[in-house]
């Protein structure tokens, strides 16, 4: 890490403890106890209420024109095929994490049937899926859920080319980064604030 980025960290750091984030943390924290207690076979659509919350939008808001793709999005979770995937990353959210949870993620491809799905109107809902990874994975991700500044900033942070097209590799590079960081200078341990970090750039 090169001393200008290193030291935007720090700026970033500052910033981030004026920051009150009870509510968010305690709205994570029952979201992944809802995750803990559910079992294979029973309904996911919890997920769909979690992840169009009103404390979602504290921990990756959802702005501009992507918040109009709601209905899509809701449209997308009631699919049978959506369900199966959503119930396979429940149970990987349950198993202990790995070097292969990030390629497990990808393997299970929402994104890739999401991209595969057609909508009679507005666009695709990126941003909610994407914040429906962040919200699950949070200790292997950041809270940035938009894919432009999520590029930028592995760009900045990283800077290793070609620049992953997976949205879930560039979250996992980019929070290794922050984790060197936070540990360099022994930080906050707190998951979502180490997440949130990147966003006070």
């Amino acid at each position: 890490m090169n001393k200008e980025t290193n030291e935007r960290l720090q700026q970033a750091a500052e910033r981030v403890k004026n920051e009150d984030m009870t509510e968010a943390i305690a709205f994570i924290a029952d979201f992944h106890g809802k995750v803990a207690a559910w079992l294979p076979g029973e309904s996911v659509d919890f997920i769909f209420d979690v992840v169009t919350a009103p404390g979602a939008d504290l921990i990756a808001p959802v702005s501009g024109d992507a918040l109009e793709t709601k209905g899509n999005f809701e449209f997308f979770m009631r699919k049978k095929q959506t369900r199966k995937k959503l119930g396979e990353l429940l149970a990987l959210f349950k198993a202990p994490r790995s070097k292969e949870t990030l390629s497990e993620i990808d393997a299970i491809g929402l994104k890739k049937w999401l991209a595969r799905n057609e909508f009679r109107s507005e666009d695709k809902p990126w941003d909610y899926l994407n914040r429906l990874h962040v919200l699950l994975f949070l200790d292997s991700m950041t809270t940035v859920i938009d894919d432009h500044q999520l590029t930028t900033l592995y760009e900045q942070l990283v800077g290793k080319t070609p620049v992953p097209t997976s949205f879930v590799r560039r979250q996992g590079e980019v929070r290794r980064v922050v984790e060197k960081f936070v540990e360099k200078n022994e930080l906050t341990q707190v998951n979502l604030v180490k997440a949130s970090l990147v966003r006070y750039l």
